[in-house]
């Protein structure tokens, strides 16, 4: 780790100590009931037929304490039991068969209703060494509310991203890279369906990025292809909107919508900087947050279409910080490890549309 990055890592830290230590006094001063290991969670089923009530993370295998690279990855599922309204879907990335089942578990435990998954399928196996050999088995993966979404057969489709070997676009061979998607009946919304799609594409290291383009053009397809009435992808691209020169990529200027982009998909949280700053590219780029730890850089993405190529109202669209989940967990279960995340990303939530306003 460099000097600058070691210094960032420290304020962060400290960041997050000052937060926790406003919320330990706080949490002393409000009277709290406990039931078991955590509270009954505030959040309610979303009884919104006009919504979908969506989460994304990378959840990095869901790091725990006493592991190399270690994390809370609990800590985000309490945040969502301090929501509104607890997901109808969670797009997920980096996570064993095994680990989605603990994952879905935790959901079902302390969220108010019950989730299921697919997965997308496995290849020769991923040999991955970062973290000690902790991470070798990764897939992709949709959780979704078992009393919205109704999974419509034959839909599951796997495919595999792209990375670049020798100036081409060739299949990349890790399990990770296999996007999943999947077409659901919304059982609040008789005769629709949606769409979703969770990815994560090759990194620098394999040189991913300059394949980023036909990566979302392919992603795009598969989502395309069951004619849904709502589309919805999110995941993990390992690769940023914007380039060094801070201009926008060309990946990214094809997927999103608002920027005349031919693929026609609303980025929620450009979305969000939209309204609220003034509009200009400027202020939109300096609004957008970043995702990946201990970087200024903004990989992890939820974007959202309408069938007929038109662009959904999204709504709540937010990025969860690290600080929001420690203040989650200890509100929850009464204590928490600060100098730990739930994972090496931030993740995403919006309210994504059937329709393009607020109705």
């Amino acid at each position: 780790m460099t000097t600058a990055a070691l210094a960032r890592m420290r304020t962060l830290i400290s960041s997050r100590r000052r937060v926790l230590a406003a919320s330990v006094t706080l949490a002393m001063a409000l009277p709290m009931v406990f039931v078991g290991a955590a509270s009954a969670s505030a959040a309610a089923v979303n009884p919104n037929a006009k919504y979908l009530q969506v989460y994304d993370n990378n959840v990095e295998n869901l790091l725990t304490a006493a592991e190399t690279c270690a994390g809370d990855w609990q800590d985000l599922i309490y945040y969502m039991a301090g929501q509104t309204y607890a997901p109808d879907l969670f797009l997920v990335q980096q996570v064993s068969p095994a680990e989605i089942t603990t994952l879905v578990a935790k959901m079902n435990a302390l969220l108010p209703s019950d989730y299921s998954w697919v997965m997308s399928s496995p290849l020769a196996g991923d040999t991955i060494q970062k973290c000690e050999g902790e991470k070798q088995t990764q897939q992709n993966g949709i959780i979704y509310r078992m009393d919205r979404l109704s999974p419509v057969a034959g839909t599951t489709v796997s495919w595999q991203s792209r990375h670049e070997v020798d100036g081409a676009c060739v299949l990349n061979d890790q399990d990770r890279t296999v996007g999943i998607r999947k077409t659901f009946t919304d059982l609040l919304n008789p005769g629709k369906t949606v769409t979703a799609a969770s990815v994560h594409w090759a990194t620098a290291a394999s040189d991913g990025p300059p394949c980023a383009e036909i990566n979302a053009t392919e992603a795009a397809a598969q989502l395309a292809a069951p004619g849904s009435n709502l589309m919805v992808m999110a995941g993990d691209t390992n690769i940023t909107d914007l380039n060094a020169s801070n201009g926008w990529r060309p990946w990214y200027s094809k997927i999103n919508g608002d920027l005349d982009g031919s693929l026609g998909y609303r980025d929620v949280m450009y979305d969000n900087c939209r309204e609220d700053t003034d509009g200009s590219a400027s202020a939109i780029k300096a609004c957008l947050p970043w995702t990946l730890v201990d970087t200024d850089r903004r990989i992890d993405f939820m974007f959202g279409k309408l069938s007929g190529g038109r662009l959904p109202f999204v709504g709540s669209e937010h990025t969860i910080t690290f600080n929001e989940g420690d203040a989650a967990d200890l509100a929850q279960t009464g204590s928490d490890n600060a100098d730990l995340s739930y994972s090496e990303h931030r993740a995403v939530m919006a309210r994504i549309h059937y329709n393009t306003t607020n109705t």
